[in-house]
């Protein structure tokens, strides 16, 4: 336990791996005068309820008294900032991100993280990302330049690099290792292990050997494993190895409702490959159409009991010409706004009935799932094809309320959920007293419209408070730097 005399010495937090795997926050020295929101609306994302007219002291990166405006006390020297009739929210995790994925050099790509992607993650209130695979150098450098302050950014936890089966991606992802032998697993998870991955991510077209070794490997060194799901291998199996995540929506638990297995879930990759995106959408259709309730639910209840997350990003099949027109394409890279334009040509092949039937089916999918009790996460797959950082957790927001969550359970998917997942709800997922100053302060109630979780008036990084108008600031930096790229 720590000294409470620790308090008097402005404390800020940094998030380390553990040996077992897990995240958790340790406290550094920063000099910094107290932070005060005065009259500020305060969201409980468990309850659902708002405290209203609160005044909230920060001191160093800590929340160090909540208390009603009229029986507060201002410390003297503190930094006031005045938030009448605005909502004061823990701050946003993008639970899937590839800051870090892009083929360029490590220092480029360390650059276009910090001088791009932070500025623009913050300006949207996300103050946490789950890196779900890229140059593992890269990441941890940064990771460790964040929680020094050297650098302004998200707090980060990471997988490093991710492993797959032989794949048309992976010469070009040098950031993926292509596993084919079961007898290599150990030795490339103790390598993430001893680099400072926070879990182990499995992607496309493992063998099935080659995913239970590596699923037992990770169990060893006590890393979570989390990831792509994989035809030859069933949910209840991927529970009963550990696999605790599940990334998009995930094909083979549609495959289970409908009493498939692993000849129906080849089946269905087969007819994607043969048919394209057409057939992707009339096979999910299909399959989803075909649910057995009493093996759905039987299903539902595993992933429940096992604590399974299911991160879905949306957003990741609705990037049409819609979409698009909303992101500003200035911030990204070449190869990124070559991906972009031809996502949006797919999609926009793609008849507008089908389209519909996609989102309709996705929508219901997602809807059995959360009131099923199985765990949501908000999450991106970008920065990437059309998708930048921050904005696009804000479509994904919006698009889990469209598919039947409230505003609540939304807004839970991106603090609260994340904290609980991550084992860090000690620390970080909500606004109390002894908590990390991770927050965001808002113009309007987020409860009322998710929407609102747009409206920006400022953040709280670890302690640290950003403005709008530094965000304005950052923001034209961040696009100078783009566009020399």
């Amino acid at each position: 336990m720590l000294p409470k005399l620790i308090v008097a010495l402005l404390i800020a937090v940094i998030v380390t791996t553990m040996a077992n795997g897990q995240s958790r926050v340790t406290p550094t020295a920063v000099s910094r005068p107290p932070l005060i929101f005065t009259h500020v609306n305060i969201v409980d994302v468990v309850t659902g309820k708002t405290r209203r007219d609160m005044t909230l002291v920060v001191s160093g990166n800590r929340i160090v008294s909540i208390h009603p405006t009229r029986a507060a006390r201002v410390p003297s020297g503190a930094e006031i900032v005045a938030s009448s009739r605005k909502y004061l929210i823990p701050g946003l995790w993008d639970m899937h991100v590839h800051a870090f994925a892009s083929p360029e050099s490590t220092i480029a790509l360390g650059r276009r993280a910090t001088d791009v992607y932070f500025p623009q993650f913050l300006g949207a209130g996300v103050t946490g990302i789950r890196d779900m695979g890229g140059w593992v150098d890269t990441v941890m450098a940064v990771r460790r330049r964040v929680q020094t302050h050297e650098v302004l950014g998200p707090r980060i936890v990471a997988a490093g690099r991710l492993f797959g089966g032989k794949n048309p991606w992976a010469p070009s992802s040098p950031h993926a290792w292509v596993i084919t032998n079961p007898d290599s697993a150990r030795i490339v998870v103790d390598s993430m292990r001893r680099a400072g991955a926070n879990f182990i991510k499995v992607h496309d077209l493992l063998k099935r050997d080659v995913y239970f070794a590596i699923a037992a490997a990770a169990r060893e060194v006590n890393l979570p494993l989390v990831g792509h799901m994989r035809p030859e291998v069933s949910v209840a199996e991927a529970i009963d190895a550990g696999q605790v995540g599940m990334e998009h929506v995930p094909i083979e638990f549609v495959v289970a409702c409908a009493g498939g297995g692993t000849r129906e879930a080849n089946n269905f990759y087969d007819q994607w490959i043969k048919g394209g995106w057409s057939a992707f959408i009339r096979g999910t259709a299909s399959l989803w159409g075909a649910k057995d309730s009493a093996k759905c639910d039987a299903i539902l209840k595993r992933m429940k009991d096992a604590g399974v997350h299911v991160t879905p990003t949306l957003v990741l099949r609705m990037q049409d010409s819609a979409f698009l027109a909303r992101v500003n394409v200035s911030y990204l890279t070449p190869a990124s706004r070559s991906t972009c334009a031809t996502t949006v040509k797919d999609w926009g092949s793609v008849a507008d009935s089908l389209r519909s039937l996609y989102y309709r089916t996705t929508f219901d999918i997602l809807r059995v799932l959360h009131r099923a009790g199985v765990g949501i996460l908000a999450g991106t797959d970008g920065p990437g094809s059309c998708l930048l950082p921050g904005s696009s957790l804000h479509e994904e927001l919006e698009n889990l309320v469209r598919a039947g969550l409230s505003p609540l359970d939304a807004l839970r998917t991106a603090t609260l959920e994340p904290a609980r997942f991550m084992g860090l709800a000690d620390s970080l997922g909500t606004i109390e007293r002894g908590k990390v100053a991770d927050l965001v302060l808002l113009d309007a109630n987020p409860l009322r419209d998710i929407r609102n979780t747009r409206l920006v008036a400022g953040v709280v990084a670890d302690g640290q408070w950003i403005s709008s108008k530094d965000f304005q600031r950052m923001e034209r930096e961040a696009l100078a730097f783009a566009t020399k790229q």
